[in-house]
């Protein structure tokens, strides 16, 4: 099976998501960025539900971070906001609990006029740039709004003749519905190659990650036909104009670590991150290249594969250009290398629930599959009945599942361990900051999978909820 990096999913539930975790940068921030241009934006809210709308810039394609200029209403609903681009941008549009896609390009001065707590339904544009977000509110409203034309959740039940009958129908529905729009109304050259892009490539990497997708909702693979990936000749891997396309990219990432598997890479090999790194070197080109070559570095220096990192970061700063980019992933890598995989687990020693005082030594000759966790995160609560299965199915292998709870209170912790029988090695972190550092905890749960030396093998270990965690268990044991 090969790993599915991005699927091109409904935007619109990320944009909701990201509501809560946009972060605000102050106008130095933005000063610093070089953007020498903008977009300005201005409009209307009739019957506003907030003081304000937000559009987000992500000025990083490896980081979630946004950029924010902000628009205050005056007592009349109207606002101004200018935004400063590079070049251009699919932005987030936010007021209130509602977001949508913005496509803005350096010069734009667009209108909006909307109804407060109906955003979608409601939103008109009016002057430079109109066309192209006319179009993109009315596609998304059309293509991602409606789970007939989504792959989630009935269309992925499909047989493969039926599920490529349906993306061919998407398809050339998407192709009419654009053209028919710009033949009055003509769009930039820009936006063209981002929608095209966006149409021929949602498609791709839709049928790309068809078979593995559907293993994972209906719980087993089915048998493709001999010719089913015959459509990779079709697809055009150097797409310089498209490079603003989520799908795009989506693709060209998938479509790499579908080769790495074909050449029988696994994800949990140490020379994984390498050898996709040396795919996309080879298939790709230019900026499309470097931010595929970007995302991997990023991924292996995240999952801790630092040993190998280093040379392909060497060889990065030489074929990238982007002076901001290089800088991000050396600060990345100057924090993790010390984390790496290889490396030593950080010591601690902590009381457990039978009051004994225990260390990671205490373990050494076993593998430890280590979770932090605390008894008021629900995903933690989620993955307990999955981890009392997955101890029990492990209970003759060499193997011990150390659980640190980070609860505040001792006592619910306690609770915890009592109400849900919780299995397996249970220490008591509570509020002690210097592990959570050490072992880079910044989300609960965390897992780690730690060799029988003490070394890590995995800092991302996978939850007991994912059906891959046995087999990422087992098959550390058996190196």
């Amino acid at each position: 099976m090969y790993c599915i990096l991005d699927l091109s999913l409904n935007r619109k539930l990320y944009l909701v998501g990201m509501r809560k975790h946009l972060l605000f940068f102050s106008f130095l921030l933005l000063t610093n960025l070089a953007w020498a241009q903008r977009a300005l934006l201005v409009g209307k809210v009739t019957k506003p539900k907030s003081d304000s709308i937000q559009i987000g810039v992500n000025p990083n394609p490896l980081s979630a971070q946004e950029a924010q200029s902000i628009g205050k209403l005056d007592a009349t609903g109207s606002f101004s906001v200018e935004v400063p681009l590079k070049d251009a941008s699919v932005v987030d549009f936010v007021y209130e609990d509602e977001a949508i896609s913005l496509f803005l390009q350096p010069g734009d001065e667009l209108e909006a006029r909307f109804t407060g707590g109906s955003l979608m339904k409601s939103l008109k544009f009016k002057g430079k740039g109109a066309n192209e977000n006319n179009f993109l509110l009315a596609y998304n409203q059309k293509f991602l709004e409606n789970e007939d034309y989504q792959v989630l959740p009935e269309n992925i039940t499909l047989k493969e003749k039926s599920f490529v009958e349906f993306l061919d129908f998407r398809k050339e529905d998407q192709l009419n519905f654009f053209e028919k729009y710009t033949a009055k109304n003509p769009v930039s050259d820009a936006f063209r190659n981002y929608i095209m892009a966006e149409i021929a490539y949602s498609y791709a990497n839709d049928r790309l990650t068809f078979n593995e997708l559907r293993t994972k909702v209906l719980g087993g693979p089915i048998k493709l036909s001999d010719n089913y990936y015959g459509f990779f000749k079709d697809v055009k891997l150097d797409n310089a104009p498209g490079v603003k396309s989520h799908s795009y990219l989506s693709y060209l990432k998938n479509y790499i670590r579908f080769q790495a598997t074909a050449a029988n890479h696994r994800p949990a090999d140490l020379d994984y991150y390498e050898a996709i790194y040396n795919l996309a070197k080879e298939k790709l080109a230019g900026e499309p290249r470097n931010l595929v070559l970007a995302n991997v570095l990023h991924e292996s220096i995240r999952y801790g594969f630092i040993q190998y990192t280093s040379r392909m970061f060497d060889d990065f700063e030489k074929l990238n250009t982007n002076k901001d980019l290089n800088e991000f992933l050396a600060v990345s890598y100057n924090t993790s290398k010390g984390f790496a995989l290889g490396s030593p687990a950080p010591d601690f020693k902590l009381k457990s629930s039978t009051g004994q005082e225990m260390s990671m030594r205490d373990f050494k000759g076993k593998l430890v599959y280590l979770n932090f966790w605390n008894s008021k995160c629900g995903l933690c609560q989620l993955d307990v009945p999955y981890a009392i299965e997955l101890e029990k199915e492990l209970a003759n292998e060499n193997v011990v599942f150390v659980n640190i709870g980070m609860d505040e209170n001792e006592g619910y912790w306690r609770d915890a361990i009592a109400r849900r029988k919780l299995k397996g090695v249970q220490l008591y972190g509570g509020n002690q900051e210097a592990i959570t550092k050490a072992y880079k905890v910044a989300d609960m749960p965390s897992y780690f999978l730690i060799d029988t030396d003490g070394t890590f093998i995995s800092t991302k270990a996978k939850r007991p909820s994912n059906a891959g965690a046995k087999e990422q268990i087992m098959h550390a044991m058996e190196k």
